[in-house]
């Protein structure tokens, strides 16, 4: 419920005063590469099929089918932007910061999957860039974006260029099963932010390092 709320329900409300107050709005959905579950091929374009796998999933796909609504019954300009695996300075959640907070601890540790996933990684920074980008040349037509950077990583080896920042070793291994509703391997094809100019500026190496600099402090 709390997930429906959040973003589902957050998002109809959000446009519905748009739609009474301020018509002349633009609103930028933040979507998810979740609505595509485990894709057919990759990379993943956003004409490709969505299959999500999880209640999170469904629900952002909920949300774009909102801004399409709001667009087509009120023109409203919509957009909504798949964010593929954001990482970076300032987030504490999901894989680099439960790495971290294992790490310090000392102990030896187990992680879910096989290290074979993969997942397209963009850094906060270039996140923002991305976002300006879109609201400076998106048609806001219920248009949806992919944000990544087009490449595939292997979580095997994200995880080891992150530990490769700690002076001591970090004793780990992977349990070899996966969690329900975890997608296998993500590509995107960003043809479409490309266009609006998108470049990425930060490498995962040294977003990586800053990463574990700024919260080693």
């Amino acid at each position: 419920m709390r997930d429906y709320l959040l973003n589902t329900v957050n998002v109809f409300s959000i446009l519905e005063a748009i739609r009474k107050y301020q018509p002349a709005c633009s609103f930028i959905n933040l979507s998810s590469p979740a609505v595509y579950g485990n894709p057919e091929r990759l990379p993943i374009s956003e004409s490709d099929a969505t299959h999500p796998l999880s209640p999170y999933g469904i629900h952002k796909l909920q949300s774009e089918q909102i801004c399409q609504e709001f667009s087509e019954y009120h023109q409203l300009r919509t957009c909504s932007l798949r964010i593929f695996s954001a990482y970076g300075t300032g987030l504490k959640k999901q894989l680099f910061w439960d790495l971290f907070q294992k790490a310090i601890k000392g102990d030896s540790f187990t992680l879910y999957g096989t290290g074979m996933e993969s997942r397209d990684y963009i850094h906060v920074y270039d996140l923002v860039r991305a976002i300006d980008l879109v609201a400076r040349h998106s048609d806001f037509k219920a248009d949806v974006i992919n944000v990544a950077n087009g490449e595939e990583v292997l979580i095997k080896d994200a995880v080891a260029s992150f530990f490769s920042n700690f002076k001591q070793d970090v004793q780990y291994s992977f349990s070899g099963e996966s969690r329900k509703g975890d997608p296998v391997n993500w590509k995107a094809d960003i043809s479409k932010l490309k266009s609006y100019g998108y470049k990425a500026r930060v490498e995962m190496s040294g977003g990586l390092e800053e990463y574990y600099n700024s919260n080693k402090q």
